[in-house]
């Protein structure tokens, strides 16, 4: 992919939404700046993203909050430790009223 951006005289460029979208790049990202002899490379910083987690609505329903846009397998796992977490209070719980 092939595509030409300007700079602004203040240094600014705008990345095109097609090259967001193919590497996932949403909000403020940081991006890693390698000057080569022939041009210049940007890539997206490494980064571990927060874990999703379950957290309850104003509704009381439970929702996805905090990290990145979540597969499937990202889903589960967020309620799978939302499980474990609830188990745990609930024992705890049990075990002070002993």
């Amino acid at each position: 992919m092939s595509t030409t951006v300007t700079m602004t005289e203040g240094g600014l460029v705008q990345l095109p939404e097609a090259v967001r979208k193919l590497f996932h790049l949403e909000g403020e990202t940081r991006l890693e700046l390698d000057v080569q002899t022939d041009g210049i490379r940007l890539r997206p910083q490494q980064t571990i993203p927060a874990a999703p987690r379950l957290v309850r609505n104003q509704r009381g329903r439970l929702v996805i909050a905090d990290g990145p846009a979540l597969d499937e397998s990202a889903v589960v796992q967020a309620i799978k430790a939302d499980r474990e977490e609830r188990d745990e209070r609930i024992m705890a719980f049990r075990d002070n009223a002993q």
